[in-house]
């Protein structure tokens, strides 16, 4: 696991979902909740293991994006716990989260006024960095970490699924499909 990362387990011969997420450090996790899943869950589409990385969310809670649970739990991160928990379930682990979140923006000292260094908030007021969610035929070059891509001639037996984050330029016009690197070159927007 990495640092601000909820790992879910689905099991599956129990029909039950375990969360458990880390903070600072990735090698003690600091908080574990197990639930059912709702009887028509469809937890197939799903890889049994898979994590979500909190720390966008860290961040939008320091930044004053995420104000509560409720706002937590409307975020496309949380999106695929939706439709395996019970609503009551899905709003007690959002609540936990949340709690966990407040406490360390708090702990950072809130309202992103952390100066330098690697720990530095990143906000997005302009939205123009958005989460896609995507599905693959391609073999996972890592199977354990997504991260390192995916192989482009071997394609593999079932869909991968995933969140990418995607960033969309200022000087993007709908429709248009990029600018050449010469346009690029000589307009010299440090966006493109």
């Amino acid at each position: 696991m990495n640092p601000y990362e909820l790992l879910i387990e689905l099991l599956l011969t129990t029909r039950r979902l375990r969360a458990t997420w880390t903070g600072q450090s990735a090698l003690t996790p600091v908080g574990s909740m197990e639930f059912g899943l709702i009887p028509n869950a469809q937890p197939a589409i799903l890889p049994s293991t898979f994590t979500i990385d909190l720390q966008p969310l860290l961040t939008d809670v320091i930044n004053g994006v995420i104000l509560d649970a409720m706002a937590l739990q409307r975020t496309d991160e949380l999106l695929p716990l939706r439709d395996l928990l019970a609503p009551a379930d899905f709003v007690t682990l959002s609540e936990g989260l949340y709690d966990f979140l407040w406490q360390e923006a708090k702990a950072r000292g809130g309202g992103g006024t952390e100066r330098g260094g690697a720990q530095k908030a990143w906000s997005d007021p302009d939205q123009r960095l958005l989460r896609v969610w995507f599905a693959t035929n391609r073999q996972p070059v890592d199977v354990v970490n997504l991260a390192q891509g995916f192989d482009v001639a071997r394609s593999a037996d079932g869909l991968t699924y995933g969140i990418c984050h995607v960033y969309i330029p200022e000087s993007h016009k709908p429709g248009s499909v990029g600018t050449p690197w010469w346009r690029r070159w000589i307009r010299l927007q440090p966006d493109d």
